[in-house]
Protein backbone atom coordinates (compact mmCIF):
# COMPACT_ATOMS: atom_id res chain seq x y z
CA UNK A 1 0.00 0.00 0.00
CA UNK A 2 2.77 2.49 0.75
CA UNK A 3 4.41 1.87 -2.75
CA UNK A 4 1.06 3.53 -4.67
CA UNK A 5 1.09 6.93 -5.78
CA UNK A 6 -2.55 6.86 -4.97
CA UNK A 7 -3.58 7.76 -1.50
CA UNK A 8 -5.08 4.97 0.79
CA UNK A 9 -7.19 6.03 3.62
CA UNK A 10 -9.04 2.91 5.53
CA UNK A 11 -11.66 3.88 8.41
CA UNK A 12 -13.77 0.86 10.77
CA UNK A 13 -16.94 0.04 8.98
CA UNK A 14 -19.08 2.16 11.66
CA UNK A 15 -20.70 4.11 13.14
CA UNK A 16 -21.71 5.51 9.59
CA UNK A 17 -23.71 8.38 11.67
CA UNK A 18 -22.09 10.92 14.27
CA UNK A 19 -19.41 10.92 14.90
CA UNK A 20 -18.64 8.84 11.74
CA UNK A 21 -15.91 5.50 11.04
CA UNK A 22 -12.76 6.32 12.36
CA UNK A 23 -9.66 5.96 9.91
CA UNK A 24 -7.03 3.33 11.06
CA UNK A 25 -4.37 3.56 8.08
CA UNK A 26 -3.28 6.17 5.93
CA UNK A 27 -0.49 5.72 3.60
CA UNK A 28 2.32 7.66 2.56
CA UNK A 29 0.63 9.28 -0.53
CA UNK A 30 -2.09 10.16 1.56
CA UNK A 31 0.65 11.89 4.25
CA UNK A 32 1.52 14.14 0.36
CA UNK A 33 -1.67 14.62 -0.95
CA UNK A 34 -3.16 15.91 2.86
CA UNK A 35 0.11 17.10 4.43
CA UNK A 36 -1.62 15.16 8.15
CA UNK A 37 0.81 12.28 8.99
CA UNK A 38 -0.77 9.06 10.56
CA UNK A 39 -0.62 10.18 14.02
CA UNK A 40 -2.68 13.14 12.86
CA UNK A 41 -5.58 11.15 11.54
CA UNK A 42 -5.66 7.64 13.17
CA UNK A 43 -9.05 7.53 15.60
CA UNK A 44 -10.67 10.47 14.00
CA UNK A 45 -13.10 10.81 11.23
CA UNK A 46 -12.45 11.56 7.59
CA UNK A 47 -14.50 14.67 7.72
CA UNK A 48 -11.11 16.67 8.96
CA UNK A 49 -10.61 16.59 5.86
CA UNK A 50 -13.54 18.87 4.77
CA UNK A 51 -14.01 22.39 4.65
CA UNK A 52 -16.00 25.71 3.52
CA UNK A 53 -16.29 24.77 0.09
CA UNK A 54 -16.55 21.23 0.10
CA UNK A 55 -19.73 20.04 -1.93
CA UNK A 56 -21.67 18.60 1.54
CA UNK A 57 -24.64 17.65 -1.07
CA UNK A 58 -22.31 15.13 -2.61
CA UNK A 59 -21.48 14.07 0.81
CA UNK A 60 -24.11 13.73 2.03
CA UNK A 61 -25.32 11.38 -1.28
CA UNK A 62 -21.79 9.52 -0.36
CA UNK A 63 -22.99 9.03 3.19
CA UNK A 64 -26.34 7.78 1.69
CA UNK A 65 -24.46 4.96 -0.25
CA UNK A 66 -22.32 3.75 2.51
CA UNK A 67 -25.42 3.18 4.99
CA UNK A 68 -26.71 0.84 1.85
CA UNK A 69 -23.33 -0.33 1.80
CA UNK A 70 -22.42 0.43 -1.64
CA UNK A 71 -19.26 1.18 -3.79
CA UNK A 72 -19.36 4.78 -4.40
CA UNK A 73 -16.84 7.36 -6.49
CA UNK A 74 -17.04 11.39 -6.09
CA UNK A 75 -14.80 13.96 -6.89
CA UNK A 76 -14.69 16.72 -3.99
CA UNK A 77 -12.94 19.65 -2.49
CA UNK A 78 -10.80 18.68 0.41
CA UNK A 79 -8.46 20.50 2.01
CA UNK A 80 -5.10 20.20 3.67
CA UNK A 81 -4.07 20.40 7.32
CA UNK A 82 -2.28 24.07 6.30
CA UNK A 83 -5.71 25.02 4.52
CA UNK A 84 -4.75 24.70 1.41
CA UNK A 85 -8.08 23.75 -1.08
CA UNK A 86 -7.13 20.74 -2.97
CA UNK A 87 -9.48 18.59 -5.48
CA UNK A 88 -9.41 14.64 -5.27
CA UNK A 89 -11.47 11.72 -6.66
CA UNK A 90 -12.01 8.91 -4.60
CA UNK A 91 -13.45 5.46 -4.98
CA UNK A 92 -14.58 4.10 -1.28
CA UNK A 93 -15.74 0.79 -0.77
CA UNK A 94 -16.72 -1.85 1.58
CA UNK A 95 -14.43 -4.54 2.94
CA UNK A 96 -16.07 -7.84 4.23
CA UNK A 97 -14.48 -10.30 6.57
CA UNK A 98 -14.48 -13.81 5.84
CA UNK A 99 -18.24 -14.16 7.35
CA UNK A 100 -19.82 -11.73 5.31
CA UNK A 101 -19.50 -8.80 7.89
CA UNK A 102 -18.92 -5.49 6.84
CA UNK A 103 -15.67 -4.62 8.64
CA UNK A 104 -13.92 -2.00 7.37
CA UNK A 105 -14.42 1.08 4.84
CA UNK A 106 -11.42 1.03 1.76
CA UNK A 107 -10.81 4.56 0.02
CA UNK A 108 -8.25 5.01 -3.05
CA UNK A 109 -7.79 8.90 -3.54
CA UNK A 110 -5.90 10.26 -6.32
CA UNK A 111 -5.32 14.45 -6.25
CA UNK A 112 -7.33 16.08 -9.71
CA UNK A 113 -6.47 19.31 -8.69
CA UNK A 114 -4.63 20.49 -12.23
CA UNK A 115 -7.21 18.61 -14.10
CA UNK A 116 -10.04 21.27 -12.31
CA UNK A 117 -7.93 24.59 -12.47
CA UNK A 118 -7.40 23.42 -16.55
CA UNK A 119 -11.78 22.06 -16.61
CA UNK A 120 -12.61 25.96 -14.86
CA UNK A 121 -9.90 27.81 -16.72
CA UNK A 122 -11.74 26.18 -20.24
CA UNK A 123 -15.21 26.90 -18.91
CA UNK A 124 -13.88 30.65 -18.23
CA UNK A 125 -12.77 30.99 -22.11
CA UNK A 126 -16.22 29.49 -22.82
CA UNK A 127 -17.90 32.25 -21.16
CA UNK A 128 -15.85 34.86 -22.04
CA UNK A 129 -15.89 34.26 -25.35
CA UNK A 130 -19.73 33.87 -25.57
CA UNK A 131 -20.23 37.00 -24.07
CA UNK A 132 -18.19 38.56 -26.56
CA UNK A 133 -20.55 37.21 -29.00
CA UNK A 134 -23.87 37.74 -28.13
CA UNK A 135 -23.78 41.26 -25.78
CA UNK A 136 -22.70 44.91 -26.69
CA UNK A 137 -19.54 45.11 -25.89
CA UNK A 138 -20.26 46.98 -22.50
CA UNK A 139 -22.14 44.01 -21.78
CA UNK A 140 -19.05 41.81 -22.44
CA UNK A 141 -16.93 43.70 -20.79
CA UNK A 142 -18.70 44.02 -17.30
CA UNK A 143 -19.66 40.11 -18.10
CA UNK A 144 -15.76 39.86 -18.35
CA UNK A 145 -15.34 41.56 -15.40
CA UNK A 146 -17.61 39.76 -13.39
CA UNK A 147 -16.48 36.03 -14.75
CA UNK A 148 -12.50 37.18 -14.02
CA UNK A 149 -14.19 38.21 -10.24
CA UNK A 150 -15.73 35.24 -9.59
CA UNK A 151 -13.33 32.48 -10.87
CA UNK A 152 -10.25 34.53 -9.42
CA UNK A 153 -12.03 35.09 -6.12
CA UNK A 154 -10.15 38.85 -6.59
CA UNK A 155 -10.33 41.26 -4.24
CA UNK A 156 -10.91 43.72 -7.49
CA UNK A 157 -11.22 43.98 -10.79
CA UNK A 158 -10.63 46.40 -13.32
CA UNK A 159 -10.95 46.75 -16.80
CA UNK A 160 -9.21 49.72 -18.69
CA UNK A 161 -9.61 50.81 -22.43
CA UNK A 162 -8.27 53.14 -24.61
CA UNK A 163 -10.11 56.10 -26.16
CA UNK A 164 -10.28 56.45 -30.10
CA UNK A 165 -7.40 58.08 -30.04
CA UNK A 166 -4.98 56.16 -27.92
CA UNK A 167 -4.69 59.39 -26.40
CA UNK A 168 -6.31 58.25 -22.53
CA UNK A 169 -6.87 55.25 -20.51
CA UNK A 170 -10.24 55.07 -18.90
CA UNK A 171 -10.53 52.40 -16.06
CA UNK A 172 -14.09 51.80 -17.60
CA UNK A 173 -15.10 48.67 -16.13
CA UNK A 174 -14.45 47.94 -12.00
CA UNK A 175 -15.68 45.15 -9.89
CA UNK A 176 -15.15 44.55 -6.48
CA UNK A 177 -15.80 46.60 -3.16
CA UNK A 178 -15.77 49.63 -4.85
CA UNK A 179 -17.73 48.63 -7.71
CA UNK A 180 -17.38 51.23 -10.16
CA UNK A 181 -14.42 54.00 -10.74
CA UNK A 182 -14.02 56.14 -13.89
CA UNK A 183 -10.74 57.34 -13.66
CA UNK A 184 -9.06 59.20 -16.90
CA UNK A 185 -5.11 58.67 -17.22
CA UNK A 186 -3.38 60.77 -20.19
CA UNK A 187 -1.05 58.69 -22.00
CA UNK A 188 2.58 60.11 -22.92
CA UNK A 189 3.77 59.68 -26.04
Amino acid sequence: LNSTSDAILITDAQPLGEPGPKIIYVNEAFKKMSGYTAEDVIGRNPRLLQGPDSNYDELKELGQKMRRWESSEITVLNYTKTGVPFWVHFAVSPVANEKGWFTHWISVQRDVTELKKQEAEKELLIQINQSFKEEELISAANRLCENLYAFGKFDLIELWCPNMEQTQLKSSFSLGPARSTWDALDLQR
